[in-house]
């Protein structure tokens, strides 16, 4: 009868090797799809494709895999719920035989992806595109510039524009540049 006592075994858990084993050990009932394809979108998942640098073509792949990860996953739980298992390696080996043709993210969705889903761009910017254009154009870039009355040159993405009526009923126009130096409302 004395005190209980409690033995915790310290657990280590592996890292995730593919996005097939992530649905699986994770449940498709926790994590949907759209949360899934926010996370590789993201960046977040990158590190489950080994072997390519490409960002663009390495989350091409997961989005690719994504619907039979999902699947493989979904039929994994009912198994494992009904008490059968497959010697012959079931979904958990089916992945490795889908050869699809994946269409490669181009930079610019890409790069969309990432500001949709975190509200920044993470891996560049799409105004790199146009640096050697505008550097002929601006010899300042937007944090460089100083406040003060004479006019100043400034090229970058517009992220936001609203217009609105002036007293005189003309129209006015705001927009907010970013070239990845900064911000400035104009």
């Amino acid at each position: 009868e004395g005190p209980v006592e409690v033995i915790c075994e310290e657990r280590q858990i592996a890292p995730f090797t593919d996005i097939h084993e992530f649905c699986r050990r994770i449940g498709t009932k926790k994590v949907g799809k759209r949360v899934l394809e926010a996370l590789v979108r993201s960046g977040s998942m990158d590190s489950l494709v080994k072997g390519c640098s490409d960002l663009s073509t390495v989350r091409s792949q997961l989005l690719g895999e994504l619907d039979d990860a999902i699947q493989g996953a979904e039929q994994s739980a009912r198994n494992l719920s009904m008490g059968i298992t497959d010697m012959f390696g079931g979904v958990e080996e089916a992945h490795l035989t889908s050869g699809k043709a994946i269409r490669t993210l181009s930079k610019k969705e890409r790069l969309d992806g990432e500001k949709e889903t975190l509200g920044l761009y993470l891996t560049g910017h799409p105004i790199e595109e146009y640096a050697d254009e505008i550097s002929g154009i601006c010899r300042k870039r937007i944090a460089q510039l100083e406040p003060g009355r004479g006019k100043q040159i400034a090229a970058g993405l517009i992220v936001l524009s609203r217009t609105r009526r002036n007293r005189n009923g003309g129209g006015m126009a705001f927009v907010i540049l970013d070239d990845q130096s900064g911000r400035i409302e104009a």
